[in-house]
C-alpha cells in the first residue's frame, strides 16, 4: 500500500510540474535518501500541518530537500520520470527506501514532538537549548538519579539544521555508579545518530537495568567527534525526557 501510495506521488509530481525543463537524473542513491527525507516531511506535515498552511505547491514544500542534496526540482522530476518508466528499477528503489525507513523505527526514531512533557519524567534539568546561541561547542551533559531496576528510555526532540558541522553528532547514554575508577562503572544505551533535518524529530535510546549498584543514568545530549571548537553547532533542543518501564 505504501508503495502504491509513492507511486501516485511520483505520477502526480510529473502531472503537476509547471516548468518541463528537463534536469539530470539524480544518482540512484542520493534518490533513495530524498524519498526517505520525504517520507519524514510528510510525516511531520501530517502531524503539524497547520505551520505549513502558506505550503500550497510541493516544489516549495519540498524545497529544503532538494537544497540539502544539491539538486532542483527539474532534476527531481526527471528522476521520477524516469522511474515511471522503469517500474522494475522502482520497485527494487523502494525497497531500499523502506528497508531505510524500517531502519529508522528499529532506532526507535519517532516522527511526534511531544506535546507535554510526561509526568513520569525523571529529567528535571534545563530541556530546552539553542545552539550556537546558548554556547557554540555545548555537548550538554545529564544526570539522573535512579534506583530501581526496570528499562530505562532516554528521549530528545531535537532539529540538526543542515549548515550543522558536528562530526558524528549523537545522543550518548549509559548506566552509572562510581567504582573508584577515573570514569565510574559505565554501560552504554545504544548509541543513536542525530540526522540533518529542516523539522523536529524524536530520538530515543533505551536499556535495561540489571546492575543493581548502578545509582545515575548519565551522557551527553550532543556527543560528536568534533576534538575541537572549530566546528559550528546549529541545533534546536525542545525536550529532554528519561522514563522507565517494568514491563
Amino acid at each position: 500500500m505504501k508503495k502504491l501510495v509513492f507511486v501516485l506521488f511520483l505520477l502526480t509530481s510529473l502531472l503537476s510540474c509547471k516548468d518541463k525543463k528537463a534536469g539530470n537524473i539524480i544518482p540512484r542513491d542520493v534518490f533513495v535518501d530524498m524519498l526517505v527525507d520525504i517520507h519524514l516531511a510528510d510525516a511531520d506535515y501530517s502531524m503539524n500541518s497547520s505551520k505549513f498552511k502558506f505550503h500550497t505547491d510541493s516544489a516549495n514544500f519540498y524545497n529544503d530537500i532538494f537544497v540539502k542534496y544539491g539538486y532542483d526540482r527539474a532534476s527531481f522530476d526527471t528522476t521520477a520520470r524516469y522511474y515511471s518508466r522503469h517500474l522494475k528499477e522502482f520497485d527494487d528503489l523502494y525497497d531500499d527506501v523502506v528497508t531505510d525507513l524500517n531502519k529508522m523505527d528499529q532506532e526507535v526514531m519517532q516522527m511526534r514532538p511531544y506535546e507535554t512533557v510526561p509526568s513520569s519524567n525523571l529529567y528535571k534539568g534545563r530541556k530546552q537549548w539553542s545552539l550556537p546561541k546558548d554556547g557554540p561547542t555545548r555537548m550538554i551533559p545529564f544526570s539522573v538519579r535512579i534506583k530501581d531496576t526496570a528499562t530505562y528510555y532516554v528521549s530528545v526532540q531535537l532539529k540538526l539544521l543542515p549548515k550543522d558541522e558536528t562530526k558524528n553528532p549523537r545522543l550518548m547514554v549509559f548506566f552509572w555508579y562510581n567504582d573508584g575508577s577515573k570514569e565510574g562503572y559505565r554501560d552504554k544505551f545504544p548509541e543513536v545518530a542525530y540526522k540533518k533535518t529542516s523539522w523536529s524529530v524524536v530520538y530515543t535510546t533505551s536499556l535495561k537495568l540489571k546492575n543493581k549498584k548502578v545509582t545515575h543514568i548519565k551522557g551527553f545530549v550532543l556527543d560528536d567527534d568534533n576534538g575541537d571548537n572549530k566546528h559550528p553547532k546549529y541545533v534546536e533542543i525542545k525536550n529532554i525526557v528519561v522514563s522507565s518501564s517494568r514491563n
